[in-house]
């Protein structure tokens, strides 16, 4: 997650969807004020030697530890941990609240949308770290997963509520990062950036087409169908 000042703008990130490489591009953007959430070493070592500004305000402060009844925060605290506010995942929910009506209204709100058939393949193959598959092997990780396919909505989605004000489409991410950057003066060269940076994008090998896994694995493209409904019907993706 990242909230820019100027423009005023919130990226909420969803997992598998070249988000990563997408934040760190996004991180020179932003200013003292902006809200920045940590990422893996490694990628924190690519933002660090771009001269990015890293990980900042993403804890919580000690007034509000003290208002929280929250058990798990407080837990954090007594073992001198700083309580997280924000974290790269965190759900939108959460993110209004902490926010606040103001700043969260005002915010525009952009996220990245995949094709779930992709996104399944690419989330097995970052999870398992396996070169060579079966496919009763991708097909057993998929009935595993079963509704974690769905968590992306938790930043497209408020209860019933989508609160996207543009989505950025993972097979056309660099057109899609140009039409934003058009539409904000402030993220000059944002897409050119973006377009130089690969973050974790070295699991998936090359061979690992969509069609031929799906169709020795039935079961599997049953359950993302099935569980990526809003994907499929708002952007028009297509079974494999």
């Amino acid at each position: 997650m990242i909230l820019i000042s100027q423009p005023n703008l919130l990226f909420l990130k969803p997992r598998k969807v070249a988000g990563t490489s997408f934040e760190i591009a996004l991180s020179n953007f932003t200013d003292d004020t902006s809200i920045i959430t940590p990422i893996t070493d490694t990628d924190e070592a690519i933002r660090a030697s771009l001269s990015f500004r890293g990980p900042q305000n993403y804890h919580m402060s000690i007034v509000e530890v003290m208002k929280t009844c929250n058990l798990g925060i407080w837990k954090e605290l007594i073992q001198n941990r700083k309580p997280l506010k924000f974290w790269n995942h965190i759900p939108a929910t959460l993110v209004k609240e902490r926010l606040g009506h103001s700043q969260w209204s005002s915010a525009f709100k952009i996220s990245i949308v995949r094709n779930p058939y992709d996104m399944a393949i690419s989330r097995y193959f970052f999870t398992t770290q396996t070169v060579d598959y079966s496919p009763q092997d991708f097909e057993n990780f998929c009935v595993s997963q079963g509704t974690a396919f769905k968590q992306n909505l938790e930043q497209y989605f408020i209860g019933h509520e989508e609160i996207i004000d543009f989505y950025i489409k993972y097979e056309s991410i660099n057109d899609d990062i140009l039409k934003l950057e058009n539409q904000f003066n402030e993220l000059k060269g944002l897409s050119d950036i973006f377009s130089r940076i690969k973050a974790k994008g070295q699991f998936r090998p090359p061979n690992a087409i969509a069609g031929e896994m799906f169709a020795q694995a039935p079961l599997a493209k049953k359950i993302i169908t099935e569980t990526c409904r809003f994907e499929i019907e708002k952007f028009g993706y297509e079974s494999p």
